[in-house]
């Protein structure tokens, strides 16, 4: 597929994004808003990976990828059983911050997507994708930046926990439905609260752990094989 052509797949699917939310506005139906936004975050997802796919990426770049989404992958497994406590994030936080928004975007959609063979797919899984995806994209932002103060990393690490519970708290929420009111969202995002702290403490704990061990590895690849 030529460019041409990734650009215009592009483009219609940015014209669906617009037609979903117009409807959402204009014909706005609690009943369907559950749908819709899992539309929306869908075609999101799909251009991101046509994005990727449009720079024709290097065989060596795809195994970094495939690394990291396996780390990341295999850390959400080995602590199953500790509800939000768990290295995924951080290895997403770390992929993005050494490899860029877009791979960070990828790496993050790929793990949430891969993770729930195991935990079980439904619905929760484009949000888990968007939620790791934009996890993994924002932190793209400190790509080729010496963040030499500790402090920043794990606040900001800190911070993308609740990010990410906050796009994942949605389900719950637009699956109320006709039933939605400001008592049963209030009541949804406390009882969140407690499980997207665990969450976010967890991210500071396991970058303290792993990023500079990872980073070194990364980066003498990266000079090796002249890599992203």
């Amino acid at each position: 597929m030529n460019k041409n052509k990734y650009t215009i797949i592009k483009y219609i699917s940015i014209i669906i994004i617009v037609i979903i939310a117009y409807l959402s506005i204009f014909y706005f139906n609690t009943k369907y808003i559950y749908s819709q936004i899992i539309s929306i975050l869908s075609v999101i997802i799909f251009i991101f990976f046509i994005d990727f796919e449009k720079d024709k990426p290097k065989a060596i770049n795809i195994i970094c990828i495939c690394v990291m989404t396996s780390i990341a992958v295999v850390g959400r497994i080995l602590f199953f059983s500790i509800p939000q406590f768990k290295p995924t994030s951080a290895i997403i936080i770390t992929s993005g911050i050494l490899f860029g928004k877009k791979y960070g975007f990828l790496i993050g959609a790929l793990s949430g997507f891969i993770s729930n063979f195991f935990f079980g797919q439904g619905p929760w899984t484009i949000f888990q994708m968007f939620a790791w995806g934009i996890t993994g994209y924002i932190s793209g932002f400190f790509y080729n930046k010496k963040i030499k103060n500790n402090f920043i990393l794990y606040l900001f690490s800190f911070i993308m926990g609740y990010v990410y519970g906050f796009i994942v708290n949605l389900m719950p929420i637009l699956s109320l439905g006709e039933n939605m009111s400001i008592l049963s969202v209030t009541t949804t995002i406390i009882s969140g609260f407690y499980f997207d702290s665990v969450h976010a403490f967890s991210n500071v704990i396991f970058m303290i752990i792993i990023y500079k061990t990872i980073e070194k590895r990364v980066l003498r690849i990266k000079n090796k094989y002249n890599i992203i």
